[in-house]
């Protein structure tokens, strides 16, 4: 009984994403499987950490093979989530275990949290998921705090675009324990540490230009010709330029004048309003609690959760598929609110306090935002003629 007691919360929440998860996930190749066939042998290269990864396992990374790892890596992301929200509901208190578990059934429903461990989302960014959670736990434990710089370099490496996706929210969380009651000496040196590390290796990946083991394409190509049963051919070729013999500002300007006549402003409009319910929920926490501290620090902190949703903009130039960055700004949300919550946050308790009262006041409102976000999301796998409404949140990659 005492067993069944500790994982009381978690046990339910994993059967939910382990079940949900069947008409979500497809088999790869995805957009970005041709870089997961490339490993460090080829040079210290971005995107292509998940395929060292692969490299410590097999030489020859078949269709098969990849399927495989990314079968295990969503069930070690569903395990993740689930005892990260169970743990999240354990250490609430009174009242506001209630609201938590509001929240949390929001992160579950709302379709760009609720995809996070499936196949709408990409490879790269499923595993850019992982490592965040990762480093937000290791950023409350002491014995494991030093890794988040690991991981940091990790998320990078994976993708560069982890610099405006999850890493805003680790920065601003190593402020936040580098600052007010929590301030001490290794707090401080870890958040110096920590932005060394992501301005270094941000401008590594950012600038990087190329391996100089290979002069083009077709040199890339051969040296992966004996190491997969997948062809690298048409799109696959042109990811192959784009994303190993350049840097990413080196096609920026083609980014920007061949396909920003391409955007979609207003499916772009449409996502942002239609996720307002959520955003006005974290907006009233974020606004209270900045209204309830008094330091420089505190109110900065805060003020940069109300704001972080800008951290996308740059995505906006740096990549042609501007929709899938709806789902880090979601996430971040999310983030930030369960880790002020765990550090038992005076501020954002007061915040998510409110909240609490709200929903508990208008719950049928509340129950129809929730129904509203679930079935979006439930209807994102229910065929064809969804991929084509111009308001499918983002959920087209």
């Amino acid at each position: 009984m005492r067993a069944f007691e500790k994982i009381q919360y978690e046990l339910p929440l994993l059967i939910f994403i382990l079940l949900l998860g069947i008409p979500h996930m497809k088999e790869l190749p995805d957009m970005y499987y041709t870089m997961h066939i490339f490993d460090y042998r080829i040079g210290f290269a971005p995107r292509i950490f998940i395929g060292s990864l692969m490299a410590l396992f097999t030489d020859y990374k078949s269709l098969a093979f990849m399927n495989r790892f990314f079968t295990i890596v969503f069930l070690i992301e569903a395990v993740l989530l689930a005892f990260a929200a169970g743990g999240i509901i354990r250490r609430a208190k009174g009242e506001e275990k209630e609201t938590v578990i509001y929240f949390i059934a929001l992160f579950f429903a709302i379709p760009h949290t609720a995809c996070l461990p499936y196949s709408e989302t990409l490879s790269l960014d499923r595993f850019l998921v992982i490592i965040t959670v990762l480093a937000l736990m290791a950023l409350r434990l002491r014995g494991f705090r030093w890794l988040v710089p690991l991981f940091t370099v990790a998320g990078l490496a994976t993708y560069h675009g982890f610099a405006f996706m999850y890493m805003p929210v680790i920065a601003l969380l190593l402020i936040y324990e580098a600052t007010g009651d929590r301030k001490s000496i290794r707090s401080l040196t870890l958040c110096v540490i920590g932005f060394i590390t992501m301005a270094v290796f941000s401008a590594y990946f950012f600038l990087y230009s190329g391996s100089s083991n290979f002069n083009n394409p077709g040199d890339f190509i051969a040296w992966a010709a004996d190491k997969t049963d997948m062809s690298i051919t048409g799109h696959a070729v042109k990811v192959v330029r784009f994303y190993l013999c350049s840097s990413p500002l080196d096609h920026l300007e083609y980014t920007i004048e061949e396909e920003f006549v391409q955007r979609r402003i207003g499916p772009d409009l449409a996502a942002a309003a239609l996720l307002l319910p959520m955003f006005a929920c974290f907006w009233k926490i974020w606004i209270t609690a900045l209204k309830s501290v008094e330091k420089k620090a505190e109110k900065f902190i805060f003020l940069m959760c109300l704001l972080a949703p800008a951290a996308r903009i740059p995505m906006y130039f740096l990549s042609s598929d501007y929709f899938r960055f709806w789902m880090p700004v979601v996430a971040a949300q999310f983030f930030f609110l369960f880790y002020f919550t765990v550090a038992q946050d005076g501020a954002v308790l007061k915040g998510l306090g409110e909240a609490g009262r709200f929903f508990r006041k208008n719950f049928m409102l509340f129950l129809a935002m929730l129904i509203f976000f679930a079935m979006t999301f439930l209807l994102s796998a229910r065929g064809e003629w969804w991929t084509k409404l111009p308001w499918r949140m983002g959920l087209d990659y």
